[in-house]
């Protein structure tokens, strides 16, 4: 890096020349850059009430055994924190990979490639890959390096979708191979605060009222929830960092609640974080108190960022 960014300069300035010159650019260089990322987000502690930096996240949720990071999927800010911070807890101990961004029919294309038996284009094309893959590509070459597990964790898009058109009670014609890739049935509606919030998203509860998409949001939160709650049971000291879209653990709700009961069910005792990480206009002078409910960390970045 640095040999290139030399030649770079030299090319540049090299009729003018001499090495105090250079010192100075790239020390200006390096100035700008450290400014531009330490501009463009904020973090807040929600427990200890003060902003915090990065590197303070893995202190302050060290007994967490699940860390949901709730982010919003477009967020590139975003997407280099989460990176940043998965490679910061795993410095202090060893935390698996859950994925939102993988199906849970598609854990064998991901074993077989964290074992470099696959290409990496098999990754991205047997198993149907985001197309914003190489958002969240470091942190599963991280863990393939450094031999950690990445979980599969989401319900297969073709069973989001027949439950959306028909509702969860049209799940069992389906044969016991496909169920397996979902939480186990019935899966629990959860009809609280959570459907309360979605509603007000969606347009109201009357908009929602012929359609079964909450019954679908649920069964997306209770399969990601589960695969997590039984790789826990057959690894009971692993931890977890699970990437998802922050709705679906912002406020605690969602997979967050979900996770909850299976761990009861499970009969295990396991203690929940969460980031909130998104981005906000208002990010450079916000109003904390207004997030104090989102989530153990709340991180607000710069929505004009590249």
């Amino acid at each position: 890096m640095w040999l290139a960014l030399r030649r770079l300069i030299l090319i540049q300035i090299r009729p003018m020349f001499y090495p105090k010159r250079l010192f100075f650019i790239i020390f200006c260089f390096i100035m700008m850059h450290d400014l531009n990322a330490q501009n463009a987000y904020k973090i807040y502690s929600t427990a200890e009430k003060r902003e915090i930096k990065l590197d303070e996240i893995p202190a302050i949720l060290k007994n967490k055994d699940v860390i949901f990071w709730g982010e919003e999927h477009n967020d590139s800010i975003g997407h280099d924190l989460e990176n940043q911070l998965y490679q910061l807890l795993n410095s202090k101990q060893p935390y698996a990979l859950g994925m939102e961004m993988f199906e849970s029919d598609v854990q064998e294309v991901m074993d077989e490639y964290l074992q470099d038996l696959i290409r990496p284009d098999y990754l991205i094309s047997a198993g149907r890959a985001w197309p914003n893959y190489t958002d969240y590509q470091p942190l599963v070459e991280y863990a393939k390096v450094h031999q950690l597990p990445v979980i599969a964790t989401n319900a297969p898009k073709r069973y989001v979708s027949a439950v959306t058109k028909n509702g969860l009670t049209f799940l069992p014609k389906f044969n016991s191979l496909a169920l397996s890739y979902l939480a186990p049935l019935p899966i629990h509606v959860d009809t609280g605060a959570y459907q309360h919030k979605f509603e007000n998203i969606m347009g109201g509860h009357e908009a929602l009222a012929a359609s079964h998409i909450f019954e679908s949001q649920n069964l997306w939160d209770a399969t990601m929830a589960w695969h997590i709650a039984t790789y826990l049971q057959k690894n009971p000291t692993s931890k977890i960092f699970h990437l998802n879209g922050g709705f679906h653990s912002d406020e605690k709700l969602g997979i967050y609640t979900q996770l909850e009961s299976y761990l009861q069910r499970l009969k295990m005792t396991k203690q929940i974080g969460n980031v909130s990480c998104s981005a906000d206009a208002n990010w450079n002078n916000p109003d904390w108190q207004t997030y104090l409910n989102r989530g153990d960390i709340i991180i607000l970045t710069q929505p004009k960022s590249k």
